[in-house]
């Protein structure tokens, strides 16, 4: 079986995308996130026992990661669509990024080193990563003579950029990150943190406004024609 060529995530993000634009969306989304759960706590205290102000808290906070989300979207000009969850109770923001489609997560741990998962497993949830099959790094063709180019759609794959709270640390998140889930959700097929994604942008942005360097167009030596000395001599 041939296996199926990787797809590298930071490509496809950067694909017909402009890297410095990238880069100020992804600096200012990490800051305003940031603020978000500090803000969240600030208004609403609540001690981990506390049922009622513990989900109060947890609503603000998610309604300002939106405001956060939207905001910076603004700031580096990508236009935001709002999706609408599967049964309608509530709306997500949405940015398409080169082959992605980027929206806000939650993720949380089952014990204390386990993998992060999405929290929410809601049908929109499901219909947003339903495309992500090609950026599976253990895929494979059906066939080794297959002659099929696998093409990916601008925006078709679902990322999330991600948070992790915790009621030990409530003001401030213990992960940010940018994430593409599994179709079924159980596995994670690419996840980076914010921290390293704006650096490996920062490399990028580097490069591309390195100036280039003028090739030095050496002069061949030509060898001194010799003089033929009459016979003789």
């Amino acid at each position: 079986m041939a296996k199926r060529k990787r797809h590298d995530p930071l490509e496809l993000l950067l694909r017909r995308a402009d890297a410095a634009r990238l880069l100020a969306f992804f600096k200012s989304i990490s800051e305003r996130m940031a603020t978000a759960f500090s803000d969240a706590a600030k208004l609403v205290p609540a001690a981990r026992g506390d049922g009622p102000a513990v989900s109060a808290r947890g609503n603000l906070r998610r309604l300002h990661l939106d405001r956060a989300f939207r905001i910076a979207a603004a700031e580096a000009g990508y236009a935001v669509v709002t999706g609408t969850t599967s049964p309608p109770s509530w709306n997500y923001p949405v940015i398409r990024l080169g082959a992605f489609s980027l929206t806000l997560g939650i993720v949380q741990r089952a014990t204390a080193y386990g993998p992060r998962r999405l929290r929410s497993h809601g049908n929109y949830v499901f219909d947003h990563v339903a495309r992500n099959e090609p950026v599976n790094p253990q895929g494979s063709l059906l066939s080794a003579k297959s002659e099929v180019v696998e093409v990916i759609p601008d925006g078709a794959l679902g990322a999330f950029v991600v948070a992790e709270p915790s009621v030990h640390v409530p003001d401030s998140p213990l992960y940010l990150g940018f994430m593409v889930p599994s179709p079924n959700l159980r596995h994670t097929y690419f996840r980076c943190s914010l921290e390293r994604l704006i650096g490996l942008l920062q490399e990028r942005v580097a490069v591309e406004r390195r100036p280039m360097r003028k090739k030095v167009e050496r002069k061949q030596p030509k060898l001194k024609k010799q003089l033929k000395r009459p016979p003789g001599e």
